[in-house]
């Protein structure tokens, strides 16, 4: 925090901790969503949600490593996390028109992982255009 504080001007420092807050918001929403969805959600919607899951740990592992040690590695793309969105829309657009709170849950916890690393995205451009880490 402090490390940040010092290499950063103020108004990049308040952009982080909003990213940080938006972060911290939608983590939230995906734990407390996901206890009471998961037995509405179909096996299919399972395994794309584990895939969002994993592309979400693999970044804010990257996220870490570089702050720990300095290490640069290209974060995994949210276009994937869209990828998967947009196929099961297309695969089933009445589904996903529907106001069925079962068939959407799986399409708002996707919009919540796109979120995330969205952010989680934006907070690698600030560290990298600081050198932070």
């Amino acid at each position: 925090y402090e490390m940040m504080f010092y290499r950063m001007n103020g108004r990049d420092f308040q952009l982080l901790l909003t990213q940080a807050a938006f972060c911290t918001h939608y983590i939230i929403a995906l734990i407390e969503s996901n206890n009471w969805l998961d037995s509405y959600l179909s096996d299919k919607d399972k395994k794309r949600l584990q895939i969002a899951l994993e592309t979400t740990f693999k970044n804010l592992s990257i996220l870490q490593n570089y702050l720990i040690d300095d290490r640069r590695q290209p974060m995994l793309s949210v276009a994937n996390i869209s990828d998967i969105l947009t196929k099961a829309i297309q695969e089933d657009p009445k589904r996903f028109a529907s106001l069925d709170p079962e068939a959407l849950g799986f399409f708002n916890l996707m919009y919540f992982f796109t979120r995330l690393n969205t952010r989680l995205h934006e907070i690698n451009s600030l560290f990298q255009s600081k050198s932070l880490g």
